[in-house]
């Protein structure tokens, strides 16, 4: 079957008159890009539409019956022999209809040349928007020349809610292959790094994650140019010389195969550029820095470590093998840590490793102290790495649970040098055993006792918002004036800990449970001073838990406390009147970027009409409950 064509040439052989080609010559690029926008829409609504796929047309057999594609095998009798066989034979072939464009290849190529249509234009506009980080006032309505946003990235992470990764990879393919904005485009720095690349990117024959691979590995080679002593002058040279080749197989090849290829040419090119230097892989291999490293898991969990310089680590293995092998005897761990860093499914201190009786006493400890067969089996279940943990754990709780003052260490911003859970009144009582609340103050089972964040509200100021008669569009009073408190539990500058986890640490964590006049009240302090007391700090960052800013997750320990009302207007120092702002936050509130504004009892932040034209108030999700 001959597949007809359907991009390029745009437009055709499509039979409607919804695209005036000839009236899209005098449109602007933002008109064009507003019917782009608006059809898009369109076909989202018609996709999302279950109806739409009978509307789907259909192949044909040359018969005219429907095409299956199953009938492969003929019978044919062999009339010398009287004998019946079955022959291959080819199957129909199948008919396109009329109207292709609405076939599902069809409509696939098409979403194909539209995502990359896309990707095109994202680089263009970051190529576009890097370019007037300078002039942000002329260009992007900011109030601040040069400090509204940081940079080209900042502002597509703030305006389009993307994560810096992707944000980032977006001004990598401008810078790779667009032509950047300029009084001369013929200057040389304004042209794509690699024209070839550039070409078939524009054209839409590169797919995006190839590109990418093809962008990272360029990163990889100036890297390796510089370390082996090489200009990157010679790299251009060499990659350009390679250029035709990276042009066929990105557009040809999967992304697994690039990427195997990818191995490949870094040794083959950083041969050509030090032909007597290390390998690639020697040379990018990650850097020690002795900074500790922290990344968190959706589920809670998160990964710690350390890339150390041979000296570092050298300290390090003296100090395992001294808390391993101090008088040749195991290392110390008390019985809570020990079930803390214990992966068993039950890490219980009587069932985690079988014994006949987990409770009698087989020895002692070197300070003296008897030692149970359980907790013998316990620490005997744990690995040698489990072991050092569990050390180096205790020893930072044992750090934090002394006098700031007599160690040197930061007591930052009134907070307690504890580890501080965070739970609402009906799940701290369970965790810490106590009895359980009235059944009136009780949360109702199901989805009754269910209460969503609130993170959105119209802009009141506009004329489309919502009835401010109707209850559930309440800017007045406080969200909720049920008798029960929502489900909470959190620690302070971590996060979410299910109240199975916490109960495990309930034994040497500080448990605080606030009760709330409404969501954003815990107390109310009266004009009094300027400054906040350390008891105030401690109940608004444990109310906020970082940053308020909309998308921000910096933990309240980095965090400043914010007067929404300013004292020297009259605005009181109480929890009301506070908001916890990291410091780059803090310096767009004062800029105008941000606007606080109260809501509903919850505390929202309106942007800047510069950075959202419908200023909605928005809560930030990450911290809040």
């Amino acid at each position: 079957m001959d597949r007809p064509e359907i991009l390029p040439p745009i437009g055709l052989p499509v039979s409607t008159n919804i695209v005036d080609l000839q009236a899209a010559d005098d449109a602007s690029i933002g008109e064009i890009i507003h019917a782009a926008t608006t059809l898009s829409k369109l076909a989202s609504d018609r996709m999302a539409d279950p109806a739409t796929f009978y509307e789907l047309a259909t192949f044909t057999q040359s018969g005219g019956a429907d095409w299956s594609g199953l009938q492969g095998r003929k019978q044919v009798t062999d009339e010398t022999e009287g004998n019946c066989n079955d022959a291959v034979v080819p199957p129909p072939t199948p008919t396109p209809p009329e109207n292709y464009c609405d076939t599902l290849p069809a409509i696939g190529t098409m979403f194909t040349q539209l995502t990359r249509t896309h990707d095109v234009m994202m680089a263009n506009y970051a190529g576009m928007v890097e370019s007037v980080m300078r002039d942000q006032i002329k260009y992007l309505g900011a109030t601040h020349a040069e400090t509204s946003f940081r940079d080209g990235r900042q502002y597509l992470r703030d305006t389009m809610k993307l994560s810096s990764h992707v944000a980032q990879r977006h001004l990598d393919r401008a810078a790779y292959f667009t032509t950047r904005p300029s009084t001369n485009p013929q200057q040389q720095t304004t042209q794509p790094i690699f024209p070839r690349l550039a070409e078939s990117f524009a054209a839409g024959r590169l797919p995006d994650e190839n590109a990418d691979r093809l962008v990272g590995m360029d990163k990889d080679l100036i890297k390796y140019a510089k370390e082996s002593g090489k200009t990157t002058e010679f790299k251009d040279h060499i990659m350009h010389a390679f250029e035709h080749g990276l042009v066929e197989a990105g557009e040809a090849a999967s992304p697994e195969e690039l990427s195997q290829q990818k191995r490949r040419w870094m040794d083959r090119i950083a041969h050509e550029i030090s032909p007597d230097g290390p390998s690639p892989a020697q040379v990018l291999a990650k850097q020690a820095d002795n900074a500790l490293k922290t990344r968190g898991q959706p589920d809670g969990s998160g990964r710690i470590w350390m890339d150390a310089t041979p000296e570092v680590y050298a300290k390090f293995k003296n100090f395992i093998l001294h808390q391993s092998n101090f008088n040749g005897k195991a290392p110390v761990i008390s019985p809570e840590l020990a079930e803390l860093l214990n992966t068993d499914t039950t890490p219980d201190l009587n069932s985690a490793v079988p014994v006949d009786n987990p409770a009698e006493i087989v020895g002692e400890d070197s300070d003296g102290r008897p030692v149970s067969a359980g907790y013998m089996a316990l620490v005997d279940s744990m690995t040698h790495g489990q072991k050092l943990g569990a050390i180096l754990i205790g020893m930072l709780n044992t750090i934090l649970s002394m006098d700031p003052a007599e160690i040197g260490i930061k007591k930052s911003h009134g907070a307690s040098a504890q580890l501080v859970v965070v739970q609402d009144i009906e799940t701290a009582y369970k965790t810490l055993g106590y009895q359980p609340l009235p059944p009136d103050a009780q949360r109702p089972p199901g989805p009754d006792g269910v209460s969503p964040p609130v993170i959105k509200r119209p802009n009141p100021d506009r004329q489309e918002t919502p009835n401010r008669d109707d209850p559930g569009r309440d800017f007045d009073e406080h969200v909720s004036s049920v008798p029960w408190t929502p489900f909470e539990s959190e620690v302070i500058n971590s996060g979410p800990i299910h109240p199975a986890d916490a109960q495990i640490l309930a034994c040497n964590a500080e448990i605080v449970a606030q009760i709330r006049n409404g969501p954003d009240i815990v107390l109310r302090q009266q004009r009094t001073q300027r400054l906040f007391t350390p008891g105030q700090r401690r109940a608004i960052l444990t109310r906020d838990r970082g940053c308020q800013a909309p998308g921000c997750t910096v933990p309240a320990a980095y965090c400043d406390i914010h007067h929404i009302v300013a004292w020297h207007t009259g605005g009181y120092t109480d929890e009301t009147n506070a908001i916890t702002l990291c410091s780059r936050h803090h310096t767009a509130v004062h800029l105008g970027k941000w606007t606080i504004r109260k809501a509903g009892g919850l505390t929202f932040l309106q942007p800047a009409p510069w950075l959202d034209p419908s200023q909605p108030l928005l809560r930030n999700a990450y911290w809040n409950v």
